[in-house]
């Protein structure tokens, strides 16, 4: 039995994402071959940090400018040299909306507080829901925040979608 493709809608986001985002890993494979024998491998955390822009741009790109969460990743990779400094200054993201927070006590030392994660009040959870979702800092309403953050959750997940496709595809 032959399997039956259903052919894809060109104007869903989840076709322009594909489209864009293997366009953008081909990019980078063609620059990352290197001319030498000499030239260092890049390091597994710069390629990370790479893919992972080029999925992020590729899918705000996919978007458009409508979106808030777009324009702001958008903006966030026309700024040259974003990466490089990011990964100089070592800096990472937190994983899964847990923050650790350090504050110093009165005789200089440093603590670690407890993890805060979003059984605080209401305003807390906003600002840290407005920290989570890129543009999320501009000024707007929290129905408008709202409405960005379930399309950016609904993006995110189409983004894990392809690429669980493209790994199955190539394995």
């Amino acid at each position: 039995m032959t399997p039956q493709f259903s052919p894809m809608n060109p104007n869903s986001i989840k076709t322009r994402f594909t489209h864009r985002f293997l366009r953008a890993l081909k990019r980078l494979r063609k620059n990352n071959k290197s001319p030498t024998a000499m030239s260092p491998r890049p390091s597994f955390s710069l390629r990370y940090q790479t893919v992972k822009m080029a999925a992020d741009a590729s899918m705000a790109a996919a978007v458009g400018p409508r979106r808030v969460w777009s324009r702001a990743i958008l903006r966030k990779v026309r700024s040259r040299g974003f990466l490089a400094t990011r990964i100089r200054s070592g800096r990472r993201s937190t994983a899964g909306g847990v923050v650790r927070r350090i504050r110093r006590i009165k005789n200089g030392k440093t603590r670690v507080e407890e993890k805060i994660g979003f059984f605080g009040d209401d305003d807390r959870k906003t600002e840290e829901l407005r920290r989570l979702v890129p543009g999320g800092e501009e000024a707007m309403d929290l129905y408008s925040l709202l409405d960005e953050t379930a399309h950016y959750i609904k993006c995110l997940s189409t983004q894990v979608q392809v690429m669980k496709n493209i790994v199955d595809f190539c394995s």
